[in-house]
């Protein structure tokens, strides 16, 4: 669309246009631009060609080594690659230079100085003309030609040489699937030379141009599968790029220009160069052609400045790595240059464990940018998109890992931006996985206690514990994982939370900082206050009457779960009986049942542990002897909440607060259903023992309920009604299981409420009877006269009981019945 509006307003431009249709053309500018920045913002844009000198300096000689604009060469000709992928080899003057791709540094590899026989070896360099690389690493073989009659080839920093036999001289060298292939500029011919075992250039064949008639001299070569091509020209630099058959003899197409050089790459796609512009080649059955893509036909020949569309002159060798990476030397400028086509630079984002940017180890960024670099890759269906280290970088808010991809323009099409949105990182999972499991610490929770149904509150536990790790730690980079369960092998009931930190926290300090920190308590006092007011109820018993401590710590876990269940039971049958317009019947039923009732203290204000009537003397009596003090001491957490076992996290001991712990680690995540939360449910705190300091010096024993989800009626009258005298049964152990009856799904608390409501009908009843026996009597009044002495069966019964009693009785009008 920005193309389209950029060819209308060319064409715009060329029309004659009056002054009166200025104004409109003015504003179809305007709108035009806004158009523009509104369709184009965001998207990646393709940039021109770029040419810069990365080796020498123009006109100027030297063997300085360093870096651009401060480094130079003499006479540079032969280029090629280098013993690794990063490092390129330039022919200068008597001496091969090495230029790093990746720093832009230049060095020497080998030189000979002159009076040396030789620099290592047998054989000498001399002003290199052509080098060709084959193999790699170790087994790297580099050969080149310096107009004498000799191949020459570098093995480590040995220099060797093979004559060949003729009288001429060997000007370029190309090597395909095992044979070199090199030009004699003075016998216009092609040597064909086998390779050996070790590499070593033998038995080599002249393949004239039988069926060329060119006065130009060859100086360049390359070979594919579908023959050799050589460029020829004159002093005049009048010449053509030859197409041969693989013997070497026979043209099968031609060119005309003033070739200097022609490259191919290892898929066999072909390059080639004249003083002034760079051309690609197609080599189809009977026709050879070339197309330029970089360089100007110009008589200008001034290029010391870098930039875009720079005009080329000179130019002697052409290397090409990539279509967006290839470089020229000038032997007449002494420079190398780079003409580089800029990437595409897209973002990305990981979601998974953040990323340790700023840690101590700098080896494990290196590894982790690798390990991106490795997943972009695979998901473009490339191989040279890479990840720029400088831009990973962790979003302090969501934790997630931002990065720059930097996509070769040739590669990047209208679908890469979608496969980088959607890949799968799965080798830099393993990296950040394999590096956060060095480290083991954890906090365990209470896994009843976790909102598993509200990720946003997970969320905010994961923030807040890791921001008090790191204050207790003095490190403000430490992160952490999600909630998640261990499994029944392990212990029951059980969730922890994985910190995440550098390595260099796994010592003997680190736990210690941790356990003093106190992370359980914190995370469980957080998930209370992350408990709306009106989703809790607060349960407190006294003692006396209810004697907590003739409870012995195997039950613990038994009694806590009791009182969840009858807590849960009774509201579910408050629900069923009504919302508020049942209040005055539940408030019947907790007047008339008093005086069987514990004495319990309901709270649904959302009022902490530490409110009035808490002593110093605060203890956490869940989970048996695992105590806060040892929890303190050992960094263990005090949330065994299994209902029939006391569980504990495999490898903790509490026999001593100097206890070495062994972290148990988590293995099952929590169940989610399809919709990827966790059920949310009901949930109930450990028991909290307080001792008051005054007279009468009682204790208060308290349970926190948190309820799944708000109810429409008042919770505190539904719970005040509980019967716990089952309760006060269990814990004076005078029984030896105490099981909660149930018929269907009424309860003590139910049968209570129907007795008031079935009392209430009753009385109804006998009011209605009395009044219809009275209305009976009025009537037979007028009928018949009345009897002496004649009383109803009610009226005797009640004759019999209050003679009983000495009362006499009367005929409801004031006076004494006859």
């Amino acid at each position: 669309m920005c193309f389209i509006f950029g060819v209308e307003m060319s064409n715009l431009a060329k029309r004659p246009m009056s002054l009166r249709k200025l104004p409109q053309l003015l504003l179809l500018i305007m709108i035009g631009i806004a158009f523009v920045a509104v369709e184009c913002i965001g998207a990646p844009v393709k940039l021109p060609r770029r040419v810069d000198t990365v080796a020498g300096q123009f006109g100027v000689e030297g063997e300085t080594n360093g870096y651009p604009n401060t480094t130079r060469l003499t006479e540079p000709y032969a280029l090629c690659r280098g013993r690794t992928n990063d490092e390129i080899l330039v022919g200068s003057s008597n001496s091969f230079r090495n230029y790093s791709r990746k720093t832009k540094e230049t060095g020497t590899y080998l030189r000979y100085n002159v009076g040396d026989s030789v620099i290592s070896g047998s054989s000498t360099i001399n002003k290199p003309r052509s080098c060709v690389r084959r193999g790699s690493g170790n087994h790297t073989i580099i050969y080149f030609v310096d107009d004498q009659k000799d191949i020459k080839y570098i093995v480590g920093d040995d220099v060797s040489s093979f004559s060949v036999p003729t009288s001429g001289s060997l000007n370029a060298v190309a090597v395909h699937e095992g044979t070199l292939y090199v030009t004699d500029q003075n016998n216009k011919s092609v040597w064909k030379c086998g390779l050996g075992g070790a590499g070593k250039p033998q038995s080599c064949e002249e393949k004239k141009f039988t069926s060329v008639t060119l006065d130009a001299k060859p100086e360049g070569i390359a070979v594919t599968s579908k023959g050799i091509f050589v460029t020829a020209r004159d002093s005049s630099n009048k010449g053509a790029l030859l197409w041969l058959d693989m013997s070497g003899g026979n043209r099968k197409g031609n060119v005309s220009g003033g070739f200097v050089d022609v490259f191919s790459t290892e898929s066999g796609v072909l390059y080639a160069a004249t003083e002034k512009e760079l051309y690609t080649v197609t080599a189809t059955d009977t026709s050879l052609s070339v197309t330029s893509f970089a360089g100007k036909n110009t008589s200008q020949c001034y290029f010391p400045t870098n930039g875009e569309d720079i005009v080329l002159c000179d130019n002697s060798r052409l290397l090409v790595i990539e279509e967006y990476e290839m470089y020229v030397t000038s032997k007449a400028k002494h420079t190398m240059r780079a003409l580089t086509l800029p990437p595409v630079n897209l973002t990305a984002i990981f979601r998974g464990r953040p990323a340790p940017v700023g840690y101590p180890n700098t080896t494990i960024m290196e590894q982790f940018v690798a390990s991106l670099t490795e997943d972009v890759n695979k998901a473009l269906g490339t191989n040279d998109s890479y990840v720029d280290p400088d831009s990973v970088r962790v979003d302090p808010d969501t934790w997630e890992t931002n990065f720059t991809v930097f996509v070769q323009q040739t590669r990047f099409d209208n679908t890469t931006e979608e496969k980088l949105r959607s890949l799968t990182y799965t080798q830099t999972d393993k990296t950040v996985d394999e590096y956060y499991g060095l480290t083991d610490e954890y906090v365990y929770i209470d896994t009843v206690l976790v909102p598993f149904c509200d990720d946003a509150s997970l969320v905010t536990i994961q923030r807040a514990l890791a921001r008090e790790a790191g204050r207790a730690l003095n490190f403000s980079l430490v992160y952490a994982d999600k909630p998640i369960t261990f499994g029944s092998d392990v212990a029951e009931n059980v969730t922890a939370v994985k910190l995440l930190m550098p390595h260099s926290f796994k010592n003997a300090t680190t736990p210690k900082q941790l356990s003093a920190a106190n992370l359980t308590d914190f995370a469980h006092n957080l998930v209370k206050d992350l408990r709306a007011s009106d989703t809790r109820v607060d349960i407190t018993f006294p003692d006396p009457p209810f004697n907590f401590s003739a409870v012995v710590p195997e039950r613990e876990q038994e009694v806590r779960w009791f009182v969840h269940g009858k807590v849960m039971k009774q509201l579910e049958i408050c629900e069923r009986l009504g919302s508020q317009g049942d209040a005055a019947v539940i408030a019947a039923a907790a007047d008339a049942t008093a005086r069987g009732k514990a004495n319990v203290t309901l709270n649904t204000s959302g009022v902490k542990a530490n409110d009035t009537g808490v002593g110093p003397n605060t203890t956490n009596t869940a989970g048996g002897a695992n105590t806060t003090a040892n929890v303190a001491a050992n960094g263990t957490a005090n949330v065994i909440v299994n209902p029939s076992t006391n569980a504990t996290p495999t490898g903790t001991t509490n026999a001593s607060v100097t206890n070495t712990t062994e972290r148990a680690v988590p293995v099952v995540a929590p169940t989610q259903p399809s919709n990827g939360y966790a059920e949310c449910r009901s949930a109930i705190t450990n028991r909290t023992e307080t001792q008051n300091m005054e007279p009468p010096y009682d204790r208060k024993h308290r349970y926190e309920v948190f309820l799944p989800k708000k109810y429409d009626f008042n919770v505190s009258w539904c719970v005040d009604i509980i019967d716990w005298r089952d309760l006060d049964e269990m814990l004076n152990n005078r029984t030896d299981e105490v099981v909660e009856k149930s018929l269907s799904w009424c309860g003590h608390g139910c049968i209570i409420a129907f007795a008031v409501v079935g009392s209430l009908i009753a009385a109804c009843l006998v009011v209605l009877a009395v009044v219809l026996t009275s209305k009976r009597r009025r009537l037979a009044a007028v009928v018949a006269p009345p009897r002496p002495k004649f009383v109803s069966t009610v009226e005797d019964d009640d004759e019999d009981r209050v003679s009983n009693i000495g009362v006499p009785l009367t005929d409801g009008k004031g006076t004494t019945a006859p």
